[in-house]
């Protein structure tokens, strides 16, 4: 009887390439994952998850054109970014597209619509779009985000594009008043420092079923680029919840900025719950006084143990 050997190579090849079929469609469902904890993480306004997207020695390019090299100071900035400024915005995904350069390289294509961010002046912007573009190796059986660059849209498609189809289309972006130079801010400086602060309840706690309401003073000493004094106050709400409060606070600041004298306001927003913490500081617009005068900007600051310290963005006419 003459045995038939082609129908067990066959059936080897049909079973591997099934196999490297499913591997292909699972690495193109966790490359596609990529954008959506992005966005997931933006919409938390939390920099420390969004880096987790990153690996160790990325590099991104933001569309401001800021070459951030590493995931450290990739968190960094999206932290300050996030907590200041973009602390209102949201980034949704529209569409992505995946194209694999081999078993452990890929890029990813997404476009992105955002809106509730500001200039660094104070300025709101209107609802954008923009397309990023991913290098994503599979490093430990794990894929993360080698390179990256963003890219605003622009008003309308340039003239060169005509007759020419992009794989992912992506509305215009409205163009928008430009202030005259000389009107606009400067670019935004820091200064950072560390502070100590007294923080005594005023009054009697208002409480109730699920929640208690609070008023606290506030008093500072800043030290650093920033010395000066803060005083202010908070109201509180503590929930039954553990780990799940907010508080709202203004707080003047008067001292010395980078060898400029006066004061500004500070109004504090602060949310947070056992999964995330939201805490912006934004200069109150024309609070500033004497050298302060037309201050902007947004203050981050740290709690490392009790330990407490500042880095202030900001902003003021006239200075380079």
């Amino acid at each position: 009887m003459k045995r038939n050997l082609f129908w067990p190579v066959a059936l080897a090849c049909s079973l591997s390439a099934a196999s490297i079929h499913a591997q292909t469609s699972r690495d193109e469902a966790a490359l596609r994952r990529l954008p959506v904890a992005f966005c997931e993480a933006w919409a938390k306004h939390d920099g420390h998850e969004l880096a987790k997207v990153m690996a160790d020695d990325v590099d991104f390019v933001t569309v401001g054109g800021t070459w951030l090299r590493g995931r450290a100071d990739f968190e960094t900035y999206h932290s300050r970014l996030l907590s200041g400024r973009f602390q209102q915005s949201t980034n949704r995904l529209l569409k992505s597209d995946v194209r694999f350069l081999g078993s452990k390289t890929a890029v990813v294509h997404w476009t992105w619509s955002i809106q509730g961010d500001s200039d660094p002046d104070g300025t709101p912007r209107p609802l954008r779009f923009g397309l990023m573009t991913m290098l994503a190796e599979k490093r430990h059986h794990r894929w993360q985000v080698a390179a990256a660059q963003n890219t605003n849209a622009a008003p309308a498609p340039p003239p060169e594009a005509e007759g020419i189809h992009s794989p992912l289309s992506l509305p215009a972006t409205p163009e928008r008043d430009v202030k005259p130079a000389s009107k606009r801010r400067t670019d935004m400086k820091h200064a950072t420092g560390e502070f100590d602060v007294k923080v005594l309840p005023q009054g009697e706690v208002d409480k109730a079923i699920g929640s208690s309401l609070g008023r606290m003073s506030i008093d500072k000493q800043f030290h650093g680029e920033l010395e000066g004094t803060g005083k202010g106050e908070m109201l509180t709400a503590m929930t039954d919840v553990k780990g799940s409060a907010a508080y709202v606070a203004l707080e003047r600041v008067t001292g010395t900025l980078h060898a400029r004298s006066g004061s500004f306001v500070l109004l504090h927003n602060g949310v947070m719950s056992s999964s995330s913490q939201q805490l912006s500081l934004t200069v109150v617009p024309d609070s500033g006084s004497e050298a302060l005068t037309g201050i902007s900007g947004t203050m981050t600051i740290v709690n490392d143990g009790g330990k407490h310290s500042y880095d202030f963005a900001y902003a003021l006419p006239g200075t380079d």
